[in-house]
């Protein structure tokens, strides 16, 4: 296995990001070696372990292999690796709209430039992305494909999130509504020591061998079929330390079509998320979205989660339960 060329993620969002470099790492582990709080054991052993994996020498990627108790863990960090000290999304949401912006660096290039925030409260200091692109185009070529009605918003970001906390699919990382500069976007929270899936091939870094790639992946199609993201690529999604991925770059998404984009590619589907498809509380998730969907695209998002419960259904039939559906 080749080291690791580490980087932040290449692309949080449309166009060229600037990459900082980083030793990974790897964080969590039993708390059984701590007689404190299980929140605290868990943040001090975290510091251990990063610790001890960067002594060794050995590449972070190749030792998680020895420690599948860390694998799936969804665990935001700051830069140095350590865990942030928030107890759940709500904290983190928090912490975005209260902490004092300190840096600020432009990323990448083009009229719309998103801005890298590093923000501080309380002795914590934490990067986050602020977006504010907002674009319509009523017809565009995309990679030789016309898009009709097209829209790229920072709202759809907000969208993401929420719907995916609403499916309990918590891979979008927390993000709130914000206004900087007196200019209104979306700020959302860094993912630190990830790789994208270009720089796994790329560095011929193998999966775990108890990390099940084809139910991740299966898991985000899912749900990039239900909001029409058409844009996902081996740049969008990222890989952590753990493993845990993360779904990134929605702005793309939320289009008022009902036709469902690469759908024959959804052949599986995680068993919780079926049940909320098939549970599906279309004035919840209104009342959830309208802050930031149409009429248009929320009546196009309820007709694609109908057919995409007639697709799994159909493949449910064709080849039995058990060949389609799977646990979390």
């Amino acid at each position: 296995m080749k080291h690791l060329r580490t980087s932040s993620h290449e692309r949080l969002v449309r166009g060229p990001q600037g990459t900082t470099s980083h030793r990974p790492h790897a964080s969590s582990i039993s708390t059984r070696f701590f007689p404190q709080s299980p929140h605290k054991n868990f943040f001090l052993f975290s510091i251990f372990l990063v610790s001890v994996f960067i002594l060794s020498g050995a590449p972070l990627w190749a030792q998680i292999e020895q420690h599948p108790e860390l694998i799936g863990k969804r665990v935001l960090t700051n830069q140095k690796g350590k865990p942030v000290p928030f107890e759940n999304d709500e904290a983190i949401r928090d912490f975005l709209s209260n902490a004092e912006v300190v840096a600020e660096d432009v990323i990448g290039s083009g009229i719309t430039k998103p801005f890298r925030l590093t923000l501080e409260k309380d002795g914590i200091r934490l990067r986050s992305i602020f977006r504010h692109i907002q674009r319509k185009e009523d017809r565009i070529e995309i990679e030789g494909k016309i898009h009709r009605y097209f829209e790229d918003s920072y709202k759809f970001e907000l969208a993401a999130y929420k719907l995916a906390e609403h499916l309990g699919l918590p891979h979008v990382p927390p993000v709130i509504p914000y206004t900087y500069k007196g200019i209104e976007g979306s700020l959302q929270i860094w993912i630190e020591l990830a790789i994208t899936d270009r720089t796994r091939v790329m560095d011929e870094i193998p999966f775990p061998s108890f990390f099940n790639a084809e139910h991740q992946l299966q898991t985000m199609k899912a749900f990039d079929v239900l909001i029409y993201n058409f844009d996902r690529n081996e740049l969008n999604y990222l890989y952590d330390i753990r493993w845990y991925v993360w779904y990134i770059d929605h702005s793309r998404s939320f289009k008022p079509d009902s036709v469902l984009p690469q759908l024959d590619d959804l052949t599986k589907m995680r068993r919780d998320v079926y049940q909320k498809l098939k549970n599906w509380d279309k004035k919840a998730i209104n009342k959830k979205l309208k802050p930031h969907l149409n009429r248009m695209q929320l009546i196009a998002l309820h007709r694609r989660q109908k057919k995409i419960l007639e697709h799994v259904d159909d493949l449910i039939a064709q080849h039995g339960e058990a060949q389609v559906l799977f646990d979390k």
